[in-house]
């Protein structure tokens, strides 16, 4: 034979070269997904502290409205006057 002959561990890695076996396909799919299941862990837990930074910053938001509003009264209140003679009919404003 004058053609070109190919030994033993040539052959076997050209029939090798033409695909993947079934156990590296099995490992590559449990291997993407651990991955994604890692991302959506990942995912999940940056969604709830979102959720929960955004209750806490509408709590301070409404407590700080809410301490405007109180000052404002006793700014309010600080203007009213008691004299002996508006006693029983009530405090006047001045």
């Amino acid at each position: 034979m004058d053609g070109i002959r190919v030994g033993k561990e040539e052959s076997r890695v050209l029939r090798d070269s033409r695909g993947m076996s079934l156990i590296e396909l099995l490992i590559s799919v449990s291997m993407a997904a651990i991955i994604l299941g890692a991302a959506a862990l990942f995912i999940r837990r940056a969604m709830q502290s979102y959720d929960t930074a955004t209750s806490a910053i509408d709590l301070q938001m409404e407590a700080h409205v809410l301490l405007e509003q109180m000052a404002a009264w006793v700014m309010e209140g600080n203007r009213v006057e008691v004299t002996p003679e508006n006693v029983s009919g009530g405090a006047r404003c001045k």
